[in-house]
């Protein structure tokens, strides 16, 4: 997009936009009139030294530059200041030829002055002759001769970084594409360039931001960035801190979980214990008539006993005690180990079977002499028969 634009205060602002270069025309991006105005607050407007004003926007995604020539003059029927005229370029993409463009802006704008302006005034409004001001655009195409590649330059920002530098003849071109190519010039959204008599006083603009010269703004944009790199290289160390202090604490965190894990593990251990048995029963085989000879012994170790022996555990309470240390479950009442009972219980089977075997043997025994004597021999003997026989009981 390339748009030549021709503007003054005939009675307020007026503009005429001319498409002269590009496949995207003005009605396509909203490009509004006052982005173009300026002011004496910006720098002091002169009828015979041109005031340069240079930014960019961002606009439906299109980065858009403005380069604009501004000079004095009075709006129509009235002789107060503070009126201006001038042409201006509204192009995206590349930037464009420095020399060339300057110099097409000054026979722009001094072709709208031979047309409206007569003693510093205006005499015509821009409408009136947009005729006559058609046939003076030039082709555009030189303009981009050795323009580069885009990048660098003053940065779209909707927060205003003004500034003012003092410059004169082949300075003001050497201005124009220190803005809109180097990455200095990033420090400042707006860039107004001109004669150094020019430089505002007061107004919007402060003391530190009006410079004499490139050089001295260069310099500014530099401490200013210098500035900005060890504010962000203080907040990353702070950020570092930050992370160092977070993982100390989870460090910790994680010695804290690795003894607690180790106290879990030894109450697991004890827990694991308890659950053994707390009596250890060694019976001797009976029908051993020796007790087997231990397989080797340590020296200075006693040989150890193979009769039967009890040994109490060291880590459980005897029967009908509680116990609930080193637990963690509470009252528990602990029972006669299930060896010890068992074995007593093949005892107490083997001496009921003897007894059981006995009193078979003796009924059998008995069974076996009441066979053998008759039936007869038996009723002689009983009792009381022969006192019911003579009573004569039936």
């Amino acid at each position: 997009m390339a748009n030549l634009v021709y503007f003054g205060t005939t009675s307020g602002l007026e503009t005429l936009k001319l498409p002269i270069g590009g496949s995207v025309s003005p009605q396509d991006i909203d490009l509004p009139d006052a982005w173009v105005e300026t002011s004496n607050s910006f720098g002091r407007l002169s009828v015979d030294s041109p005031l340069f004003l240079f930014f960019r926007r961002s606009v439906k995604g299109v980065q858009c530059s403005w380069i604009g020539l501004y000079m004095s003059v009075n709006e129509i029927g009235y002789q107060r200041g503070g009126g201006f005229y001038g042409a201006g370029l509204w192009f995206s993409g590349a930037p464009i030829n420095g020399q060339e463009a300057l110099s097409y802006l000054l026979r722009a704008a001094d072709a709208l002055k031979k047309l409206a302006v007569e003693q510093g005034a205006f005499q015509r409004r821009i409408a009136e002759i947009e005729l006559m001001l058609g046939p003076t655009v030039e082709p555009f195409r030189s303009l981009f001769n050795g323009s580069g590649v885009a990048g660098g330059g003053c940065l779209p920002s909707e927060r205003e970084s003004l500034a003012f530098i003092g410059a004169d003849g082949a300075g003001v071109v050497e201005v124009f594409e220190w803005a809109q190519r180097s990455s200095s010039a990033a420090a400042f959204s707006k860039v107004i360039f001109g004669s150094p008599a020019q430089r505002p006083e007061g107004g919007r603009l402060s003391q530190e931001r009006i410079f004499r010269s490139l050089a001295l703004a260069i310099e500014y944009a530099h401490k200013t960035r210098v500035t900005f790199l060890g504010n962000e290289i203080e907040n990353l160390q702070r950020q570092v801190a930050r992370s160092e202090a977070n993982l100390r604490a989870q460090m910790d965190r994680c010695r804290s979980l690795e003894q607690s894990n180790r106290e879990l593990e030894s109450k697991i251990r004890t827990l694991y214990q308890h659950l053994q048995d707390p009596y250890q029963i060694q019976v001797r085989n009976p029908r051993s008539p020796v007790a087997p000879a231990p397989l080797s012994y340590g020296e200075g170790e006693p040989p150890e006993s193979t009769w039967p022996t009890v040994t109490p555990s060291t880590h459980q309470p005897f029967r009908g005690q509680h116990s609930n240390e080193g637990t963690g479950l509470g009252h528990r009442e602990t029972r006669p180990p299930v060896g010890s009972s068992g074995s007593l219980w093949r005892v107490i089977s083997i001496v009921l079977f003897i007894c059981l075997a006995v009193v078979v043997l003796g009924i059998l025994y008995l069974s076996s002499e009441l066979k053998k004597k008759p039936v007869d021999e038996w009723e002689g003997k009983r009792p009381f028969s022969s006192q019911t026989e003579q009573r004569g009981d039936p």
